[in-house]
């Protein structure tokens, strides 16, 4: 398994950068390039244009389900827009477009997904069922998975 110690460090450079480049719902292109990018790299296969801006990353099970004529799918969720406020915390990783912020904490969830998603890959045993995560506008209306 995955230490999340090891890993951490990538996690906090993820968080920050995205942090620093916020993007309003329907409009995160370079955050979902990037999401996109991590989903690639931690192997799963990766839709893009979700909804407009969503993307879908799917670890596929190796068990069938004979019932649902596939594998059967958990579905982790994570936001990806910015706000339309001015943040004012001064920090180094603040965000650098002005009356945009993550300031309410809306992007913290994707890292954490990333974290779990990286540390489930080496497990032998998993993924007995598809794992499908999605990122895409918070405020935005559901989209059915492909």
């Amino acid at each position: 398994m995955t230490d999340l110690a090891a890993i951490l460090p990538d996690l906090v450079a993820l968080r920050r950068d995205i942090h620093q480049h916020p993007e309003l719902g329907f409009c995160e292109h370079r955050t979902a390039a990037r999401v996109a990018q991590e989903l690639r790299a931690l192997g799963l296969a990766v839709h893009e244009g979700i909804g407009g801006t969503g993307v879908v990353g799917v670890l596929q099970g190796r068990r069938p389900n004979v019932r649902a004529g596939g594998t059967r799918t958990v579905g982790l969720r994570a936001d990806m827009d910015a706000l339309p406020i001015t943040e004012q915390t001064n920090l180094a990783w603040a965000s650098r477009t002005p009356a945009r912020s993550t300031a309410a904490g809306t992007m913290a969830t994707s890292p954490c997904c990333w974290a779990r998603r990286a540390c489930w890959r080496p497990i032998p045993t998993l993924p007995a069922r598809s794992i499908s995560s999605s990122s895409r506008p918070r405020k935005g209306r559901a989209v059915p998975a492909r």
